[in-house]
């Protein structure tokens, strides 16, 4: 079942966190971004495991990536 975890919000109510991709194997999550209670995939960071952290007023995003290294 997919699942999202919103992290931040800010005046005008968008949100942004991360949201698990349906199907993914091993199971990894993406960045987002609400507009009106819309959720978009917003890929900041390009591929996957990245995280909204912060947004501003201006709808600007601070986003993090969690990449392990082989």
């Amino acid at each position: 079942m997919p699942r999202s975890n919103a992290v931040a919000i800010n005046a005008s109510g968008q949100v942004t966190g991360s949201a698990s991709i349906p199907g993914s194997h091993p199971a990894t999550s993406d960045d987002f971004i609400t507009n009106n209670g819309v959720m978009q995939d917003i890929d900041i960071l390009g591929g996957s495991n990245s995280i909204g952290v912060a947004i501003n007023d201006a709808g600007q995003l601070y986003a993090n990536k969690n990449e392990s290294v082989k």
